[in-house]
């Protein structure tokens, strides 16, 4: 996203580190939030906003302890990420994906297992009434370690 925006804003295919100032990061804000493109959508929320920058800003840091520049024209930004309740699936919504019988593609046994875990917070374990499934799953996780 950065290079589209050095592209749309500076008619260039790369700026130098030194060319970094408050006014490019402010504008290069403004892109990815009203202007970016991914998936097919323009514009990126808040959160995936401020991670592209944090992401930047920590290239500027090793730009910055390797003598690159003087000073990280990011120390200045301030975005938050808001946090946001997670949407966990029921207890009926995770049943019917437990009896669902899956025949083909990558999702088989053991794998299946694994990813009905995944579905799980830890509270739910218990609702794991086929206590064959916890068995298999965890003596699967025990072998990736």
């Amino acid at each position: 996203m950065l290079s589209n925006f050095i592209k749309e804003e500076y008619h260039k295919e790369d700026l130098g580190w030194k060319s970094v100032s408050s006014n490019f990061i402010n504008n290069l804000e403004l892109f990815l939030r009203y202007q970016s493109t991914f998936k097919g959508h323009i514009g990126i929320r808040n959160n995936s906003t401020v991670k592209y920058m944090r992401m930047y800003k920590t290239a500027f840091n090793y730009a910055l302890k390797s003598g690159l520049i003087e000073k990280n024209p990011f120390d200045l930004y301030q975005g938050k990420v808001i946090e946001t309740d997670a949407v966990y699936l029921t207890p009926t919504e995770l049943k019917t994906i437990e009896i669902t019988e899956i025949t083909a593609g990558r999702l088989v046994k053991n794998q299946r297992h694994l990813h009905i875990l995944l579905l799980y917070r830890i509270w739910q374990m218990p609702l794991l009434l086929d206590t064959r499934i916890l068995f298999l799953t965890t003596t699967m996780i025990s072998g990736f370690w």
